[in-house]
């Protein structure tokens, strides 16, 4: 078909036409300039995503070092409260051998040994010959020699020194063992709660260094889809088809594809398997944002 642009309609067509293909142009320029806005938005995103993905894989590698740190901590605390129980033991040993039955025997056996002075134990055991002394003295002497030393006696005696000193020294001894066995109590309890309160921190970095690994991987899953952006169409297809069908085998077969387009967990595809099949009961199992804070502040 030929037309005449010598006759008055072939005159008209042409302005028709340039308007057309100017309006075409137009709308061609809006959507260029849109798609570049998109893709502007698109750029700005990806690299926002890439800066939270870097900052987690430093908090990961904060949050591991700092559980290495712990788990040491929690090594050395546990060497020292069976160094400080071995310590208690050997203090209880001791405190049982120095009994105060032994410390009264030494000192009575001590008292026995002192009774008599040397003058005293002379004028008992010489002979006495005949006239010599007096009834009296013999009295006197006798029960001067079955008299106990006075406490002067006993404390100024240069008899056996060395011996006069053990007891008490066994006593101080004594008494300080009981102190070392009280302080030793107080360490080890001390030791008990730091061991304690390493085991909870360590829990609790553990859970965060689950939720930090879980973010970490869903961010990387979150660029993967931007960068795969371009296939919008075709999931849009996807997802209507999956919608549309009934449950069943038609809509599992649709999940390796959503799979593979939305870069899916093991968990969220296991749950439109179940939705897919139709045995979803409904309800999320603890995905909620009370579990999610729960794993960072430790209250439960």
């Amino acid at each position: 078909m030929t037309h005449n642009f010598n006759s008055p309609s072939g005159c008209s067509f042409l302005p028709q036409r340039l308007c057309s293909a100017y309006n075409e142009a137009s709308e061609q320029r809006l959507k260029l300039e849109e798609v570049e806005c998109r893709l502007v938005e698109s750029t700005s995103e990806v690299r926002s995503l890439q800066q939270h993905l870097y900052k987690a894989r430093e908090d990961v590698g904060k949050s591991e070092s700092e559980e290495e740190s712990v788990v040491r901590n929690e090594q050395a605390l546990r060497s020292k409260v069976v160094a400080l129980e071995s310590q208690l033991a050997q203090l209880q040993a001791e405190q049982a051998a120095s009994t105060p039955g032994q410390l009264s025997a030494d000192i009575r056996r001590h008292v026995r040994h002192n009774s008599q002075t040397p003058g005293q134990y002379a004028l008992s055991h010489n002979p006495r010959e005949d006239n010599e002394g007096v009834d009296t003295d013999v009295e006197s002497v006798s029960s001067s020699s079955i008299a106990p030393p006075s406490l002067d006696i006993l404390l100024n005696s240069s008899v056996d020194k060395t011996e006069d000193a053990a007891p008490w020294r066994e006593d101080f001894s004594l008494s300080e063992t009981m102190r070392r066995l009280a302080e030793a109590e107080r360490r080890t309890d001390h030791v008990n709660q730091l061991l304690r309160e390493t085991e909870a921190s360590t829990v609790l970095l553990t859970e965060q260094n689950k939720v930090l690994k879980s973010e970490l991987r869903r961010l990387e899953r979150n660029e993967e889809r931007l960068c795969a952006g371009e296939n919008l169409e075709y999931l849009k297809n996807v997802l209507m088809r999956f919608f549309v069908l009934a449950p069943g085998s038609d809509r599992c077969a649709l999940i390796p594809v959503l799979h593979k387009l939305l870069h899916l967990s093991s968990e969220e595809r296991t749950r439109l398997t179940t939705v897919a099949s139709g045995t979803d009961e409904g309800g999320l199992a603890g995905g909620t944002w009370v579990s999610y804070l729960s794993s960072w502040t430790g209250l439960h």
